[in-house]
């Protein structure tokens, strides 16, 4: 059994005592479930993040963004199995928390600078960041639209937290998404969509490991051949990957 598939089954063992239903437990020995389950409530983040650690070390990354990533997600899915990732997720989270208190005006002002200073330290708790740099304040902006409001707050959370705050986050989801699917194979292909070209590029070469991601900038028209050819390029990167470790540095673009 590798190191992966211990860590998950050792966080699944442990996840089932913290969730036990103690009302099914028999009165006679609930004393000590009870117990039991309060030291696993107690350990189930610190073994979450050993599995969040092994798992790591087998994803390859998958950057896809470009004309049509959604039909790209949707065969792939259906060829392989891979987990997917929203790289968007934690604007887009930002955003829908700021959006109840905008006006008919549509005015990011001082109330929803605050609610994103409140927004990201919550993150950063939910994350274990001790320290986060806070965005800078600017002068009242007008937003449009929704789209002008995702905009706005995407580009302060940047310049601010940079790609290192959004691995962090991006990172917790493909956790999340590995133990949702039971992810314990020796090569993990992550998806990760909902980012332009270049935010793809800084974050798969920040969250992944030297020589595992590729980048797909997707066409109008993806095919079926077209993702199998990524994943075949996969395969091919990780064969020299391993032929040539430690000198494994490669950065594979497809268009």
């Amino acid at each position: 059994m590798t190191e992966l598939e211990n860590a998950l089954n050792r966080y699944l063992e442990t996840k089932g005592h913290a969730e036990l239903n103690l009302d099914e437990v028999p009165f006679r020995v609930r004393p000590g479930r009870e117990s039991q389950k309060r030291q696993a409530q107690a350990d189930l983040e610190g073994i979450k993040k050993v599995y969040e650690n092994e798992l790591a070390k087998h994803t390859f990354g998958v950057m896809v963004f470009g004309s049509n990533p959604s039909d790209f997600v949707k065969i792939a899915t259906e060829e392989a199995e891979v987990l997917v990732v929203d790289g968007n997720e934690i604007f887009n989270r930002i955003t829908a928390k700021v959006t109840t208190s905008m006006g008919t005006a549509q005015e990011f002002g001082v109330t929803q600078f605050g609610m994103v200073i409140r927004e990201l330290r919550d993150i950063a708790s939910e994350l274990n960041i001790v320290s986060m740099p806070s965005p800078k304040w600017s002068e009242p902006a007008s937003v449009a639209s929704h789209e002008g409001l995702l905009k706005h707050i995407t580009d302060m959370v940047n310049s601010s937290g940079g790609v290192e705050l959004l691995a962090y986050y991006v990172g917790r989801q493909i956790t999340d998404a590995g133990l949702k699917a039971k992810a314990n194979k020796n090569v993990v292909p992550v998806i990760v969509t909902g980012l332009d070209a270049q935010t793809a590029n800084a974050l798969g070469l920040n969250l992944f490991a030297e020589g595992r991601q590729v980048f797909v900038n997707t066409p109008q028209e993806v095919t079926k051949d077209y993702v199998l050819n990524t994943f075949n390029l996969i395969k091919k990167q990780l064969k020299q990957n391993k032929e040539n470790q430690p000198n494994n540095n490669t950065h594979k673009q497809l268009k």
